[in-house]
């Protein structure tokens, strides 16, 4: 299992390839202006993030600097104002791609051990659902900092906890250390981390080729009767969305479930197979591991892998037409 798996990490470098151009930016259509601060004042809100003037304010500087180049705004002329969410939506892909070119060759795979964290800034806490909790004192973004510069083999993640952590970098990114530092007390866990532990949308299924339930869990985790296609979903996820490849054939192994992290424009990073992948390069992954394994017969269960799950996190920032396009409401 151990070579497999080694198999995969060392074949990510031969499927790099230069990432697809994002698709041109378009502009919403008239509505009442409103201040960069007040705009980030609402976005915060919608994160569940308390005030943070301040914060807000330096962000709204920078807020107000991509829209001085912005493509949208340089096509408009004098007096154009660019979609933020359109703005934020494209500075949020660029800084999950960051994240990931950051921490995919430093982080070892697996969920981590005693040996494989930081435990100058992190405490592991028992639980079923393997959890670091921050240690008394240490503020988030500081620890989170100390990770991304740590040495290769310190720390091990599961491709779950991959996906979260990406996303966690690329939020501080984007809305300041205040993003995780304002959340209180971090705790990472395989699934729903403290970041992620409220909000969002999550499509999933128990079977190939059945229709997705989607979870708003929003609201008490009351499922919403939508019908949308894989090719939908998949075709208008925003970057740093969850995608979970299902592969039944390996029912007992770290990849009976592969979680894999948008990258934008159908393009992937799934820990520890590599980044720039296709859905497609992902399963044909999977097939490798269970051949390699002697699981899934001559095939290597090709025919029983299957997207399982979608989880569009609140944080993520998506432009009214990705709303549409997923049948969600309108971010913020």
């Amino acid at each position: 299992m151990a070579a497999a798996a080694a198999s995969l990490a060392r074949s990510a470098e031969a499927d790099a390839a230069p990432r697809p151009a994002a698709a041109p930016l378009r502009p919403r259509g008239t509505r009442d202006a409103i201040s960069p601060v007040q705009r980030l004042d609402a976005i915060g809100q919608a994160l569940g993030a308390r005030p943070a003037v301040a914060a807000q304010r330096r962000l709204a500087g920078r807020l107000a600097g991509i829209a001085q180049l912005h493509p949208v705004v340089q096509r408009g002329g004098a007096g154009s104002k660019a979609d933020e969410n359109e703005i934020l939506q494209t500075e949020y892909q660029k800084e999950v791609a960051k994240a990931v070119t950051l921490l995919q060759d430093k982080i070892s795979f697996g969920t981590s051990p005693e040996d494989h964290y930081d435990k100058a800034n992190w405490e592991q806490i028992p639980d079923q659902d393997f959890k670091l909790a921050i240690r008394t004192k240490v503020k988030p973004s500081t620890a989170l900092k100390a990770l991304g510069k740590a040495s290769k083999g310190v720390w091990s993640f599961d491709c779950a906890e991959f996906v979260q952590v990406c996303n966690l970098f690329a939020g501080m990114e984007v809305y300041g250390d205040e993003f995780v530092d304002k959340k209180g007390p971090l705790v990472l866990r395989q699934h729903k981390s403290s970041v992620f532990n409220g909000g969002g949308y999550t499509f999933e299924r128990k079977e190939k080729g059945a229709k997705f339930d989607v979870i708003d869990h929003g609201r008490k985790n009351a499922y919403v009767e939508k019908y949308i296609t894989e090719a939908e979903l998949l075709s208008n996820i925003p970057a740093g969305t969850r995608v979970c490849f299902k592969n039944p054939a390996a029912p007992e192994t770290p990849f009976r479930n592969e979680n894999a992290i948008a990258l934008g424009g159908g393009r992937y990073a799934a820990h520890p197979m590599g980044t720039n992948l296709t859905a497609e390069q992902i399963v044909a992954k999977l097939v490798d591991y269970n051949k390699e394994s002697q699981l899934g017969g001559e095939s290597g269960g090709a025919d029983l892998i299957f997207v399982s799950q979608i989880e569009v996190y609140s944080l993520l920032p998506r432009t009214n037409a990705v709303s549409d396009a997923l049948k969600l409401p309108h971010w913020n």
